[in-house]
C-alpha cells in the first residue's frame, strides 16, 4: 500500500516531461503546494503547473524516458502516481490492469538543497 497517491492528466504529465528532458534524461519531480515541479538533473529545464493534490509533498528522481515510454502507451484521461517516500520504488497506474514499477534515480544533495531554496525564495 501506498502513503501518497497523486492524480494527474496524462497528457499534462506528458507534456511537463517532454519539456523537461529537453537536455537530459533524468529529471526530478517535485509535487508541493497544489503543484508540480519538473526539473532536469543537470538543472538546464524547469517547467512548472498547478495540481489538485492535496497534502502532497514529495521529490523523486526518474528516467524521463521510462515514464513517457509508460504514457505514451496508453490513452487514458488520467493517471495515478503512487509512491511511499523519495528513494523507494513508485507506481503509476493507468487503469486497474496496466500499472508499472519505477525505480527512482537517487537525488543528489545539491539538487534538493537548491529546490529547498528556490521553495523558501518563492515565499
Amino acid at each position: 500500500d501506498f502513503t501518497q497517491r497523486i492524480m494527474i492528466p496524462r497528457e499534462k504529465l506528458e507534456d511537463l516531461v517532454k519539456k523537461a528532458s529537453i537536455f537530459d534524461d533524468e529529471i526530478k519531480i517535485s509535487i508541493k503546494d497544489n503543484k508540480i515541479k519538473i526539473t532536469d538533473f543537470a538543472g538546464d529545464t524547469e517547467v512548472e503547473d498547478e495540481l489538485i493534490a492535496e497534502n502532497a509533498n514529495v521529490a523523486f528522481g526518474i528516467s524521463a524516458k521510462f515514464a513517457l515510454d509508460f504514457l505514451a502507451s496508453y490513452n487514458e484521461e488520467n493517471i495515478q502516481i503512487c509512491f511511499n517516500a523519495q528513494n523507494l520504488p513508485l507506481m503509476i497506474i493507468a487503469n486497474p490492469s496496466y500499472r508499472e514499477v519505477l525505480m527512482p534515480i537517487v537525488i543528489p544533495d545539491e539538487i534538493i538543497n537548491n529546490t529547498d531554496e528556490e521553495h523558501q525564495d518563492a515565499a
